[in-house]
C-alpha cells in the first residue's frame, strides 16, 4: 500500500499506533497560524511607515501606530546612540507644518523619556510661541530633559511669556528646581495675578535654598485663610531640612508657630521647631500640651517622647502645677513610656493627686519607671 498521505488520509499516527483524526477546527487554526504573519503586517504598520504616518496620527487614527513607535524608541533608547538617534527623530516631527495635537503630545511625551540638548532647537521656539498648549507640550519635554541647559531655557523664556504659558513656565521652573532663577522669581513675588502669585512661592519653595526660603518669607507671615503662603513656607522649610538647612527651617517654622494658623498647621510647625532645636520650643511644646485640641496637644506629647531636648522636658515637669489635669495626665505617660527614672521623684508626688486621671497615670508612670 502507498504510504504517502492523501487528501482522504485520516491523518497523522499518535504514539499509540493509532491515527488522530483531523477535525474541522483544526484546519481553522492552521489557516489562522498561516495567515497571521500577512494579518499582522497588514495591521502593523512598518517602522518607517510608523514614522510617516506620526504627524498626521489624530485623535481617530489607528492606534498601532504610536504604540508601535513607543517600542521601537525604547529599545532603541537602551544604547546612548540609539536614544540619540530617537530624540533627533522626534524633534524632527515637531518641526512638521502639519503636525495634529495628538501627534505633537506623543512626541513631547517621548522627548520627556528620552530628548536631550540636541532637542532644544525644536521645542524653544514652542516654548517662546505664546501658544500656551504648545507652551505646555515642550516645559513637560524640558521637564523631564531636565538638564542645566533645559533649566536655561525655561528661565530665559519667563520675560517673553504670558498668562497661562507664563504660569506653567513657572511651575516648571520649580519642578526643576532651578536655583540661578530666584532672582526673578522673587521680582514676581507681587503679581496682580493671586494665581500666579501662589505658582511663583511654591516654586520658590520647591527650589528650597536659602536664598529662595528667604525670598518665600519675604511675601510676609501667612494669614488664617492664606492657605497658599502657609504651604509655601511649610515646604521651604522641608526643602531647607533635606538640604542641611535645620536653622534657616528652624525659623521659618517659628514663624508659623506665631501665626494665626489652623491646629494642623501650627503641628507641622511644632515639628519643625523640635527637629530643628529651635530655641522657642520648650515655650512651644508646654503651651501646646496643654492646648484644647487634641491634635495640637497629641503632637506635642508625642515629641516629648521622642526627641533628645532634656531641658524642655525638664522645663515642663518643674512646671507640672501649672498644667490643666488633662495636659498633667500626658505629661506623667511621657515619663512613663520614657522611662525616665530621674523623674521618678516628680511622678511620686502626684499619687495623692485630687484628680483620678492625674493619679492613674501616675501610678502607671512609677511602674514603668
Amino acid at each position: 500500500m502507498n504510504s504517502q498521505s492523501t487528501g482522504n488520509s485520516p491523518g497523522p499516527i499518535c504514539c499509540s499506533g493509532k491515527r488522530r483524526r483531523r477535525g474541522p477546527w483544526a484546519v481553522v487554526v492552521v489557516c489562522l497560524v498561516a495567515l497571521s504573519p500577512a494579518m499582522g503586517a497588514a495591521a502593523d504598520p512598518a517602522g518607517g511607515e510608523a514614522w510617516e504616518a506620526l504627524p498626521s496620527h489624530g485623535a481617530d487614527a489607528d492606534p498601532v501606530v504610536p504604540r508601535r513607535l513607543r517600542d521601537e524608541i525604547s529599545r532603541a533608547s537602551a544604547s546612548a546612540a540609539g536614544r540619540g538617534g530617537m530624540a533627533a527623530r522626534l524633534a524632527a516631527v515637531l518641526q512638521a507644518p502639519d503636525l495634529t495635537p495628538e501627534a505633537a503630545l506623543f512626541v513631547c511625551r517621548e522627548l520627556a523619556r528620552v530628548g536631550d540638548d540636541t532637542s532644544l532647537p525644536a521645542l524653544v521656539p514652542w516654548l517662546r510661541s505664546g501658544d500656551t498648549r504648545r507652551v505646555d507640550l515642550a516645559r513637560t519635554a524640558l521637564e523631564g530633559i531636565g538638564t542645566a541647559a533645559a533649566r536655561q531655557a525655561l528661565r530665559e523664556a519667563l520675560p517673553h511669556s504670558e498668562g497661562n504659558a507664563r504660569l506653567g513656565i513657572v511651575r516648571s521652573i520649580g519642578v526643576l528646581r532651578d536655583v540661578q532663577a530666584v532672582p526673578a522669581l522673587d521680582g514676581m513675588r507681587e503679581a496682580a495675578d493671586p494665581v500666579l502669585q501662589e505658582a511663583v512661592l511654591l516654586a520658590l519653595a520647591e527650589i528650597g535654598t536659602p536664598a529662595a526660603a528667604a525670598a518665600v518669607r519675604r511675601a510676609g507671615p501667612p494669614a488664617a485663610a492664606d492657605r497658599a503662603r502657609t504651604d509655601a513656607l511649610l515646604l521651604a522649610a522641608q526643602r531647607l531640612f533635606a538640604g542641611g538647612h535645620g536653622e534657616a527651617a528652624g525659623e521659618i517654622c517659628a514663624e508659623l508657630w506665631e501665626a494665626p494658623l489652623d491646629r494642623r498647621d501650627r503641628a507641622a510647625a511644632l515639628q519643625g521647631m523640635a527637629r530643628s532645636r529651635h530655641p522657642a520650643t520648650a515655650a512651644a511644646l508646654r503651651q501646646a500640651i496643654d492646648d484644647r485640641n487634641a491634635t495640637l496637644a497629641g503632637t506635642a506629647a508625642g515629641l516629648l517622647r521622642i526627641v533628645d531636648m532634656p531641658e524642655v522636658l525638664a522645663g515642663i515637669v518643674a512646671d507640672l502645677d501649672a498644667l490643666t489635669p488633662v495636659a498633667q495626665t500626658r505629661v506623667l505617660e511621657v515619663l512613663g513610656e520614657r522611662g525616665a527614672r530621674e523623674y521618678a521623684g516628680a511622678a511620686a508626688e502626684w499619687l495623692s493627686a485630687a484628680d483620678e486621671g492625674v493619679r492613674g497615670a501616675a501610678i502607671r508612670a512609677l511602674g514603668a519607671i
